[in-house]
């Protein structure tokens, strides 16, 4: 079973996971925004 600090943890990491790919996303469209 999970505490409620179990759901905060898992909501972190997936916000986490969540911001690292909006980062990778945004350096592809600004590198291929360069490279046109």
């Amino acid at each position: 079973m999970l505490t409620p600090c179990g759901y905060n943890f898992i909501g972190i990491l997936y916000k986490e996971k969540f911001a690292i790919s909006i980062k990778i996303l945004l350096a592809i469209s600004i590198k291929l925004c360069k490279m046109m």
